[in-house]
């Protein structure tokens, strides 16, 4: 089970998430961070949620700013501006993205170098014009092999 760290900012506690009873998530799977019943550690929880005694206090995931939360409705407040919400729901994108379509390292024909990309060759210069040294070589052994398959002696 991944463990999560309270969500209070003078507070890094680990949280063991128990799961609601009537959850779409099976019991013990809860994301820490889907109320604030569950993103809190038992400490922060029994202060703030049942005492009202502790203001809470978040830090923002992108920025750090701290952020005072007065009301603890709905999910847990992540981000400290509607600017910052935005850069955070790109990153996750980003992320997801990669995820399902990771980066392909290649290896150029002509030097042997790996690069990043879909294409064959890494740069313009190793791309094969008709005229080039290398083109030739590569035309040159391409009909050698062709001359050993017809029963020709190279």
């Amino acid at each position: 089970m991944k463990q999560s760290i309270c969500v209070s900012q003078h507070c890094n506690n680990i949280i063991t998430t128990v799961g609601y009873t009537r959850s779409k998530y099976p019991k013990g799977t809860t994301p820490a961070r889907t109320s604030y019943s569950t993103a809190l550690c038992q400490t922060c929880r029994d202060d703030i949620i049942k005492y009202q005694r502790k203001p809470l206090i978040v830090s923002c995931t992108i920025c750090k700013k701290s952020i005072d939360i007065k009301q603890m409705m709905g999910g847990v407040r992540m981000t400290c501006s509607s600017t910052c919400a935005k850069k955070r729901m790109s990153l996750l994108s980003k992320e997801r993205y990669r995820k399902s379509n990771p980066i392909k390292i290649n290896i150029c024909v002509t030097c042997n170098r790996s690069f990043l990309g879909n294409n064959k060759y890494c740069s313009r210069q190793c791309y094969p014009t008709i005229g080039s040294t290398w083109y030739k070589i590569k035309r040159f052994n391409q009909l050698k092999k062709e001359l050993k398959d017809i029963g020709y002696k190279v």
